[in-house]
């Protein structure tokens, strides 16, 4: 499933009780949560939030007063008042009906929505009022201090280049890489932009308008290949921006779990040409804006474990802190999971699957192992039914790639011998985008995964069946499943141990999940409950095939559901203070594993 996105996760560090668990079990070295505490600041606003990567979204902006703030959130952005610490809808809103994303623009907010029958990008412009901006839907964009000039670019498009002018004309200055952030200089006769290479590092460059001419400031940088928001002193003198270091590493660097390689604050000297580290801590920290003296960024706090329930509900104890995405051994005594740290500056490439032995009671007994490691991102191992083989969800490059969507990198299912860690791993498919985990069907024959259509709309899931010898493991065919036409995207199947159904998490609509039964053929869908989630929640049968236990939101946090294959009313199983995702129930029927996640957005301000 992907992680582009959205997006990932930053763990907190120094949680001695966790600490202490980790070391019994020989983890010291993991990492655990993140406290993100910088010397000399004070933390002045901070929200629970429930997604599971999608909240650590880089787009958080801060006004250039130091007194708004504007918050990524599910299908749209919030408005925060940084006095108040209050959501402002209306003024968000504006003259429109909705608004789906805004920047801040001068004085006001450039958004884009619905307004009459139209949908797009709308300013407020001088002299004129509220006025229609033809931008790309998909342009980053950006104002100068007045709002009379603007410019936007395509975030991780290449060659695109950087759109400057007015509001009704603006000319393309074509620059060297992708663009990841901008702003303008105070007399708006230029712009500092930041560029990804090809490399993965980042360059700082000098775009002057009227020439249309980029200009090297620094090159080599170790910033966010996605999106690397920066700004400009009040004064024009120094660029504020987020950097791992003033110095990219080598690419196989990046796919360290545990290298602690956060953005921290730098400032940039124009006049001297020199970098300045104003702000350390564990945590990614982005989107640095000086205002009346102090320097204001905002930053994501994760606590993520596996943990595991009785499959009746009841409270979850933790098995392993740092660890996400549970899946278990044919024989209920291994779980599996995903692990690493959601860093900015190498999202998602640090990612590999390990595994812990567990008792009866579905308590660690054994150190983390690595599973699966390769370059890129690996996700946890799913067992064939007979216990012989594993099957699992991975990008694989045949050398270290310096970014996520790297070219040369692919997006597959992979079948490896489930007994030796060294066995050769074969690719099943060459057609992944977005692909997501696969499932068994209970000959061990099949696998249903989910993947994004290659040429088709991004975002949307369909489903593919791969059939393999279940002797030699060699791929006899991959074929589509024909779905239901009230299927929007079928994010998360799981196949029945018991027969030919295949249960599917559907996004049905925005905020909206529905759990469909399908027939493995096609021929025959079941609509069995639709609830509230806008994340990938997950599902899973119990061993008996008469249950299916989901995760949905209820009051603002994830939690995990029970529903008879039959239908009726869902049970609530959990009642955890954190978001519980992603269940699995161990093939002896006793126990349900999840992910437990605590995420918080924050914003954070230091005297400078």
């Amino acid at each position: 499933m992907t992680l582009a996105m959205l997006p990932a996760r930053l763990r907190a560090r120094r949680f001695s009780a966790c600490l202490l668990a980790a070391a019994a079990l020989g983890l010291a070295g993991v990492a655990l949560a993140q406290q993100g505490a910088p010397a000399g600041a004070e933390k002045i606003y901070s929200r629970a939030r429930h997604r599971w990567f999608e909240d650590l979204a880089p787009k958080t902006a801060i006004s250039g007063d130091g007194k708004w703030v504007l918050l990524p959130r599910a299908g749209g952005v919030d408005l925060l008042s940084l006095a108040t610490k209050k959501e402002d809808a209306a003024r968000l809103r504006g003259p429109l009906a909705s608004v789906s994303q805004a920047f801040f623009c001068g004085n006001d907010l450039l958004r884009m929505g619905q307004h009459g029958a139209l949908e797009g990008w709308y300013a407020m412009i001088e002299n004129k009022g509220l006025d229609r901006v033809l931008f790309k839907p998909d342009a980053i964009p950006v104002c100068s201090a007045d709002g009379k000039t603007s410019a936007y670019f395509r975030s991780n498009v290449a060659d695109a280049g950087l759109w400057v002018g007015g509001w009704k004309e603006r000319k393309r200055i074509a620059v060297s890489g992708v663009i990841t952030g901008a702003v303008f200089a105070p007399d708006a006769q230029s712009l500092y932009i930041m560029t990804r290479q090809a490399d993965g590092a980042t360059s700082l460059v000098q775009v002057l308008v009227g020439m249309g001419k980029a200009v090297p400031l620094a090159q080599g940088l170790d910033a966010d290949p996605g999106l690397s928001p920066l700004s400009l002193s009040p004064d024009g003198e120094r660029l504020y921006l987020s950097l791992a270091g003033e110095k990219a590493p080598a690419a196989a660097a990046r796919q360290n779990p545990d290298a602690e390689r956060w953005l921290d604050l730098y400032e940039f000297n124009l006049s001297s040409k020199r970098l300045k580290k104003l702000v350390s801590s564990d945590g990614d920290k982005i989107a640095p804006v000086e205002a009346a003296g102090n320097l204001y960024w905002a930053q994501n706090t994760i606590r993520d474990a596996v943990v595991a329930l009785p499959v009746a509900g009841g409270p979850a104890h933790e098995v392993l802190p740092a660890a996400e995405l549970p899946t278990w051994s044919r024989d209920s005594r291994q779980i599996a999971f995903f692990f690493g740290q959601w860093r900015r500056a190498d999202w998602a490439l640090d990612l590999d699957a390990g595994a812990v032995s567990v008792d009866a009671e579905a308590h660690a007994t054994s150190p983390r192992t690595v599973f699966i490691a390769g370059n890129h991102e690996d996700f946890p191992p799913e067992w064939s039914p007979d216990g012989k083989w594993i099957a699992f969800h991975s990008h694989r490059a045949p050398q270290p790639v310096a970014y996520y969507d790297a070219p040369g990198a692919s997006d597959d299912i992979w079948l490896k011998r489930a007994a030796d860690p060294a066995a050769p791993e074969t690719r099943l498919t060459d057609f992944g985008w977005e692909t997501g985990s696969p499932s068994w069907s209970p000959d061990g024959r099949r696998l249903v995964f989910p993947s994004w259509e290659k040429g088709g709309k991004p975002g949307l899931y369909r489903l593919w069946i791969t059939t393999i010898n279940p002797e030699t493991g060699s791929v006899l065919g991959s074929a589509k499943l024909p779905l239901p036409a009230e299927m929007h995207s079928a994010e998360w199947p799981v196949w029945s141990l018991k027969g030919e159904e295949i249960a599917v998490e559907d996004e049905s609509a925005p905020g909206e999940r529905t759990i469909w039964i399908l027939t493995a053929d096609g021929s025959k869908a079941q609509r069995l409950v639709t609830y509230k989630s806008d994340t990938y929640g997950g599902l899973d049968w119990t061993p008996d095939a008469q249950t299916l236990i989901f995760s949905a939101l209820q009051d603002g946090r994830m939690q995990l559901f029970a529903i008879p294959r039959a239908g009726g009313t869902p049970k609530k199983l959990s009642a955890d203070t954190a978001s519980l995702l992603h269940p699995r129930v161990s093939p002896d029927g006793r126990w349900i594993a999840a992910t437990r996640l605590e995420i918080r957005q924050e914003i954070w301000r230091k005297k400078l």
